[in-house]
């Protein structure tokens, strides 16, 4: 996610967004909150109808960019960075309702074909492991911890304004059958994310 300015008192700041962690609902109520989003390269903001909102840097779809990608830009040093992070395991099988995603569950549950496909393509960052979003400063909430009061006072301290959850509607990614939680998997999850589960403090 490039840098999110709130307009009022013109903070900026740097939200990761790691896919499938809640990240479009966040964003909606930053919208919400009076912010927008900043293009990385150029001084224009970027909402629903932009032409940036898809584009791609490096291959990666810009809204989703891993710390490889993001610590190259100018407008997200020296301002704060967070991001949410989720249960590795519902976090993939919330990634494989990605409509072009069409590896068979057969097909995934042999390692080889898994570990090739998921660490070569990473479908648009979806299926990376996470903690190859994150830098050294980046400020991390657990997805299972709750979008509470807690969470609200959690943002509003790194973004300085008084921050809010409100249950909006958004747009949502079309949703197709997901993979099986088969044991074989379930293995595979395990083992391809398994920094993740270390990192984060999953088990």
């Amino acid at each position: 996610m490039p840098v999110v300015r709130h307009k009022k008192t013109d903070n900026k700041f740097f939200f990761v967004h790691i896919p499938r962690t809640a990240g479009r609902f966040l964003v909606e109520n930053f919208f919400h909150h009076g912010c927008e989003i900043i293009h990385p390269f150029i001084d224009e903001s970027i909402h629903g109808s932009s032409p940036y909102i898809g584009q791609e840097i490096e291959g990666i779809q810009m809204l989703h960019a891993h710390e490889a990608i993001y610590n190259k830009w100018n407008k997200a040093k020296n301002i704060p960075h967070f991001t949410i992070v989720r249960n590795p395991i519902d976090k993939f099988f919330s990634a494989s309702s990605r409509p072009d995603l069409d590896l068979s569950q057969s097909y995934i549950e042999n390692w080889d074909n898994f570990n090739k496909e998921i660490s070569k393509k990473h479908f648009r960052n979806w299926f990376r492991p996470q903690h190859e979003f994150i830098s050294s400063k980046t400020k991390v909430w657990k997805y299972e911890d709750g979008f509470r009061q807690d969470f609200c006072d959690w943002i509003s301290n790194i973004v300085s304004f008084p921050f809010n959850v409100k249950p909006l509607d958004y747009r949502k990614v079309h949703v197709k059958d997901k993979f099986k939680k088969t044991e074989v998997l379930l293995n595979n999850v395990k083992k391809f994310y398994r920094k993740d589960f270390e990192n984060f403090n999953y088990t």
